[in-house]
């Protein structure tokens, strides 16, 4: 059982989940529809078996592409008739993620050209994009469940429309969040996620301050006009005063543009480590502001959702601080060779999407579902597959390396809190503060 420290920061991260839904991703403001093959809202677009992709060049493998046959299990052309896998994302509004859809499609091209398909079978690519509303869910959950050909669903970043999808496909297909921002991402029948998603923003803050970091003194930052944000701050100071450690707390109203004073009044000068839960762009602002006009040095922990281009242009370029990333930085090498594997599939069918972000989440969520499949046992049904993602432990790809589905208080479909955690330096520069490894709350 969780003792009070776990329990306490799993309460943390479902009001994060709270707070941030319809803030956006951290790749959000991209905005627009992609230009390849992307359709309106809750209309699809079905990538042909052959590519998978609009957007794909002709040419030999691509870099790197032995390090995904040997994850997957499998290699070559796809030569078996298609299985159609659904695919939703929110994008062609505001808050939108194009990219994300550029990612399955480049995934898709890869599975089909050069890792074998799944189980041999080439795959067939049905997406489905919300724009702007509910309804558009429950739109697309309706053209997936009444296509008998689809055998899944894999979600890109879907913060608007999530919970109409969920209760309209009612389990009668497996549901893969690449990046679970709903609560019914993980707690709807037959629903799985690869990543913590914002369930692992405050787990893992926590976690680093105490263990990584052994904070013995410790300021949380938020906005006092948020309920979903008073309620985060307030359980991690409860999971932190549990774990001894001192914690004071400093909040602004979300439209305050200079909050030095209240930063001031918590102390944040002489904290060992400053846990930052803002979200929206101009508090985000507004606390790195401070913070640098007060000479703080100790580290300051954000979320990795808030590196949008909104904070790089209010600030001249992104908070100096150590992000929480439920996926690994595709700005930083891995150890085995995964980033470089992705950026090289990337290049060749999607050259124009970015690595980073929402991106990153799809394409790991496909793999993984490749690998997943290719070892199952039975036919690919619906029930086989669903049990094959419950019984699945690990490694995702791009992902945490373990996996437990149903372990989680939060919901079912929810296998791992853990996270990785980077340092930005300035110009670009990125360090992992973790040292390859992964990290969740005790």
């Amino acid at each position: 059982m969780m003792g009070f420290k776990a329990s306490s920061l799993i309460l943390a991260s479902v009001a994060v989940v709270a707070m941030t839904s319809g803030c956006g991703s951290s790749s959000n403001s991209s905005g627009g529809a992609s230009s390849s093959g992307t359709s309106s809202a809750a209309s699809s677009s079905s990538g042909t078996p052959s590519s998978g992709s609009a957007g794909g060049t002709a040419g030999g493998a691509p870099a790197n592409i032995a390090t995904l046959q040997s994850y997957v299990g499998a290699k070559g052309k796809a030569n078996k008739a298609p299985i159609t896998i659904g695919y939703v994302n929110l994008q062609g509004g505001e808050p939108s993620a194009p990219e994300a859809y550029q990612a399955a499609q480049a995934a898709t091209a890869a599975l089909n050209n050069d890792l074998g398909g799944i189980q041999g079978h080439q795959v067939k690519l049905e997406a489905c994009h919300i724009v702007s509303s509910e309804e558009q869910g429950q739109e697309c959950g309706q053209q997936l469940v009444n296509d008998p050909t689809v055998k899944l669903v894999i979600t890109g970043a879907v913060q608007i429309g999530a919970d109409a999808l969920h209760h309209t496909i009612g389990g009668r297909l497996p549901t893969i969040s690449g990046v679970p921002l709903n609560v019914s991402d993980v707690t709807s029948p037959n629903a799985f996620a690869l990543n913590a998603g914002l369930f692992g923003s405050t787990p893992g803050e926590v976690t680093y301050a105490v263990k990584t970091l052994h904070a013995k003194k410790v300021a949380v930052i938020g906005a006092t006009d948020d309920p979903a944000a008073v309620r985060a701050v307030s359980t991690t100071i409860a999971a932190l005063k549990a774990a001894g450690v001192q914690a004071t707390r400093a909040g602004f109203p979300q439209t305050a543009t200079d909050v030095v004073a209240p930063l001031e009044a918590a102390n944040v000068a002489s904290a060992d480590a400053i846990i930052a839960i803002v979200i929206t762009p101009p508090t985000v602002i507004a606390t790195a502001k401070a913070l640098v006009q007060l000479g703080v040095k100790a580290p300051v922990l954000g979320i990795g959702s808030v590196l949008t281009p909104q904070v790089q242009s209010g600030l001249g370029d992104f908070p100096k601080w150590t992000y929480n990333f439920v996926s690994l930085n595709p700005a930083v090498p891995d150890a085995d060779g995964q980033i470089a594997a992705y950026a090289g599939v990337m290049k060749k069918y999607q050259p124009s999407a970015p690595l980073a972000g929402d991106s990153t989440f799809t394409f790991g969520a496909f793999m993984t579902t490749a690998k997943i499949l290719n070892s199952m046992k039975g036919a690919l049904t619906t029930a086989n597959i669903a049990a094959a993602f419950k019984a699945f432990t690990g490694p995702g790809y791009l992902d945490p390396p373990n996996y437990k589905f149903g372990s989680i208080p939060i919901g079912p479909g929810l296998g791992s809190l853990e996270s990785r955690f980077y340092t930005y330096s300035g110009s670009n520069h990125w360090s992992d503060a973790t040292a390859g490894k992964w990290i969740g709350p005790s």
